[in-house]
């Protein structure tokens, strides 16, 4: 028989937690600075606080999971549990929301400059009203389908809502540990439960899966729109080609943290699903999955802060907002004279690469 895994559930959690404090602080940081910079006017702006908004309450929400998993509570994990996986769902709603409002923005700068003034003030209505209830769909559509689980929530032992996905595990070893990680639920004397777990984890499979494919279609959309509208007159800058390039590199950057804070998580709920059953940490698979979703998905909040706010210039530096008319968030400061003689306009284009 083969030697049986120890799982270090106290040392796991200790690291969850530290790990989520500095997305928590991270979020925190990026929700001030916008309030205080008073750039909510900014339609980029306003999306990078729905997202650092739902980041933050995330992580506020995973560490009161860890601190209730910790202290042996349980009476109120259920809240808990619906709480956090409402809101994973929003920030995965929230990220592809971001990138398909980028892309209507270089969508609109393609096609608006032939547009009458009149015009553009109807695109720019359109897309006012495509954001709020792309917001709307993002924050209470997860509520909303999670309502059948917290009406009816199995009982679990111990509040493992700290670590998603390992809900209804057996107790600690007296050594602190959990020898195993195999499922044990009481489900308040209904089969009924059981069949909303599997149901909210093939929604979380659903939601999570279809913002992934959202995201790699909007990027792929919004590069393809930017190299477009940059090369549109014949005549490319090496200032421009530098700004393709930084736009591709920026776009790369968002898709790799959400893919890399999200995938094994995804795998294991998939797992989970096909399987029927919790993943089992006695095998060397399934013990390296949950060590390392345990590391990952805490890090959104800090990465997100990071590579959509501290991490830009436009954010950081002043200038009247990422949005002001002489430096966008995705404009450039100056452009050469064109072919024609004329200058690509500052003040109403999304030029650059998300610098």
């Amino acid at each position: 028989m083969a030697e049986q895994i120890i799982f270090p559930v106290p040392a796991v959690n200790t690291s969850f937690f530290l790990i989520c404090v500095f997305s928590f602080l991270g979020s925190l940081s990026i929700v001030v600075f916008s309030l205080l910079s008073k750039r909510m006017q900014h339609a980029e702006v306003h999306l990078l606080f729905n997202l650092s908004l739902a980041d933050m309450l995330l992580s506020l929400a995973w560490l009161a999971g860890a601190f209730m998993f910790h202290m042996g509570d349980k009476e109120p994990c259920d809240l808990v549990s619906y709480v956090v996986w409402s809101l994973e769902l929003t920030t995965h709603l929230l990220t592809a929301v971001y990138a398909l409002v980028i892309c209507v923005m270089l969508h609109e700068e393609s096609y608006g400059i032939s547009h009458s003034v009149e015009a553009k003030k109807s695109l720019k209505r359109r897309r006012t009203w495509l954001n709020r209830a792309a917001y709307v769909v993002a924050w209470l559509l997860p509520a909303s389908l999670g309502l059948p689980r917290i009406l009816n929530p199995p009982s679990t032992q111990r509040c493992t809502s700290c670590l998603m996905m390992w809900a209804a595990y057996s107790p600690l070893t007296d050594n602190g540990n959990r020898s195993s990680l195999t499922p044990e639920p009481t489900y308040n004397g209904s089969e009924d439960s059981s069949e909303l777990e599997g149901y909210a984890n093939t929604v979380f499979i659903v939601l999570l899966s279809l913002s992934m494919v959202l995201l790699l279609v909007f990027y792929w959309r919004a590069k393809e729109l930017y190299d477009k509208k940059m090369r549109s007159t014949g005549y490319v800058a090496a200032s421009d080609n530098k700004k393709i390039h930084n736009f591709r590199v920026r776009t790369h950057l968002y898709l790799l943290v959400f893919f890399f804070c999200w995938t094994i998580a995804l795998v294991v709920a998939f797992w989970v699903r096909i399987s029927d059953q919790a993943m089992n940490v006695t095998e060397d698979q399934s013990f390296g999955l949950l060590l390392a979703q345990a590391y990952t998905m805490p890090m959104q909040g800090f990465l997100n802060s990071l590579v959509y706010g501290w991490s830009r210039s436009s954010f950081r530096g002043g200038g009247g907002g990422i949005m002001n008319t002489r430096q966008r968030d995705y404009g450039t400061i100056d452009k050469k004279p064109l072919l024609n003689g004329r200058k690509r306009a500052n003040s109403s284009s999304l030029s650059s690469g998300l610098p």
